[in-house]
């Protein structure tokens, strides 16, 4: 079998599989149409109206509240530690709240952050202390009291 006769054959079952394609979408949308009259639901064929023999009921839906996009945690945290870690100087929330914001792409308010996240840091986590008002810093050395 050479190139020229392998590519026709290949062509000829192309077609016929394009043929059974349009057989099968003409049965698909015949059984659709079916099932729609059975319903008793309005549908719209080829710009043609089937009207429906008995009134649908319309089912309405309480709209879910749209919420932000909220970050977890432990990641803006790991963050945050990361962040002073790296800068070894004491910085103020607003400076954390600009890196946050610019390199880390996170989506919170600058009150959230000094308000909930930065206290809950400083209660949860051995490394990251409160110096002065507004000022964080990264304790590099956690001492244990036994």
């Amino acid at each position: 079998m050479n190139y020229t006769e392998e590519k026709r054959i290949i062509y000829d079952l192309m077609k016929e599989i394009v043929r059974e394609r349009r057989i099968l979408n003409e049965q698909y949308f015949d059984l659709k149409i079916r099932l729609e009259k059975i319903k008793g639901e309005e549908v719209v064929v080829n710009n043609e109206v089937i009207l429906s023999q008995c009134k649908s009921k319309i089912i309405s839906y309480p709209k879910q509240k749209e919420q932000a996009n909220h970050q977890i945690y432990e990641r803006i945290s790991m963050y945050i530690i990361e962040i002073l870690k790296k800068e070894g100087i004491p910085l103020h929330s607003k400076k954390i709240f600009g890196i946050l914001e610019n390199e880390y792409q996170i989506v919170t308010s600058y009150t959230n952050l000094t308000n909930n996240i930065l206290p809950k840091l400083n209660k949860h986590s051995m490394q990251v202390e409160k110096v002065y008002r507004g000022y964080w810093q990264y304790k590099s050395k956690v001492v244990l009291n036994d």
